[in-house]
């Protein structure tokens, strides 16, 4: 399932780092070009290098993200990081995707609210529930996703909402199966929504399925504080 998504990103990911890297050569060529014809003052050469050091600090950040999404996170402690970041680090990865194919994504979240979890996998998580939107609308006239969050003292409920009116009743009970898939043969496994509801169990949380106000939704529901396991001595 990470693979998969991973691939889908390939794309956009390329064409998130050319824009900055088309920046990097225009600016370069400028200094050049002004310095040879003896037109350009230090200030200028100076404003053109931040800009330059500001555009690979973009690169090395999607960079970043890409290789903590990636890598196996399965022997990873529980952490406790604000959710925020882990939103804004899988909103980035994605972004250019939805951007490029003209479908909305909004994030309505300005909280600073802290968790204790594996965020490369909450992170996963994300990132398939943002996929599976995103191929939903993809053929629809009317396409966005948004991103919505309630949080309250103990948990967070994260509803990804797409433009989609719900799926047949007769099919939700298999939504979680393994290799049950409503895509197109070739475009699925089935495997990304079971796997993802698997790593939210082993958080003490859950993805469920709702038609909210007339859309398609799934909540990842969360709770901020992982309770230890006591082992009973016999």
């Amino acid at each position: 399932a990470k693979m998969a998504s991973l691939g889908e990103m390939a794309g956009s990911i390329a064409h998130e780092i050319n824009n900055p890297l088309a920046i990097i050569n225009f600016k370069t060529d400028m200094i050049r070009n002004r310095v040879a014809e003896g037109s350009i003052e230090p200030v200028q050469i100076e404003s053109a290098l931040m800009d330059i050091k500001n555009t690979a600090k973009r690169i090395a950040k999607i960079v970043k993200g890409l290789r903590h999404f990636s890598r196996n996170s399965d022997g990873d402690p529980m952490e406790i990081v604000p959710f925020n970041k882990i939103l804004e680090e899988t909103v980035q990865l994605c972004d250019q995707r939805f951007r490029n194919s003209g479908i909305g994504l909004h994030v309505n979240y300005s909280r600073d609210d802290v968790i204790e979890c594996r965020p490369i996998q909450i992170s996963q998580i994300l990132m398939n529930l943002l996929n599976n939107a995103f191929d939903a609308v993809s053929s629809m006239e009317e396409r966005w996703v948004k991103v919505d969050i309630a949080a309250d003292e103990h948990s967070l409920k994260i509803r990804v909402i797409d433009s989609g009116h719900g799926i047949p009743v007769g099919i939700v009970d298999k939504l979680m199966e393994p290799f049950f898939t409503t895509k197109d043969v070739g475009q699925g496994t089935g495997l990304g929504l079971s796997i993802s509801n698997g790593v939210a169990m082993a958080h003490r949380g859950r993805i469920a399925y709702e038609l909210y106000k007339g859309n398609t939704s799934f909540i990842l529901d969360l709770p901020k504080k992982q309770h230890p396991v006591h082992i009973q001595s016999a």
